[in-house]
């Protein structure tokens, strides 16, 4: 976790743009805001996270607006399954 999740957060802070905000996180679990014009943007995040249920990877939303992704990878995930994670979140993004 030491080592895979700085190396994920900084993979998700390099997706940044009008979909994808602010990037946070301690270890493997990590926050992103998902916006529209800079606001929350809670059907974009609920669609992302169905996208990528599609793609087999299983995130949550959650937050009072319901627009952050909550990303909570079991301890064995390596930089091999962030970087994996990071190309389809790209690869998704404009689909919202």
């Amino acid at each position: 976790a030491a080592r895979t999740g700085p190396v994920f957060r900084d993979g998700l802070a390099g997706l940044a743009s009008d979909r994808f905000g602010e990037v946070r996180g301690a270890g493997l679990f990590i926050g992103v805001d998902i916006v529209q014009d800079g606001q929350p943007a809670p059907d974009r995040a609920v669609r992302l996270v169905n996208l990528l249920r599609e793609e087999r990877i299983l995130i949550s939303a959650t937050g009072a607006q319901g627009h952050i992704l909550k990303l909570r990878p079991p301890l064995p995930f390596s930089e091999d399954n962030a970087a994996q994670v990071v190309e389809t979140i790209a690869r998704l993004l404009p689909r919202l």
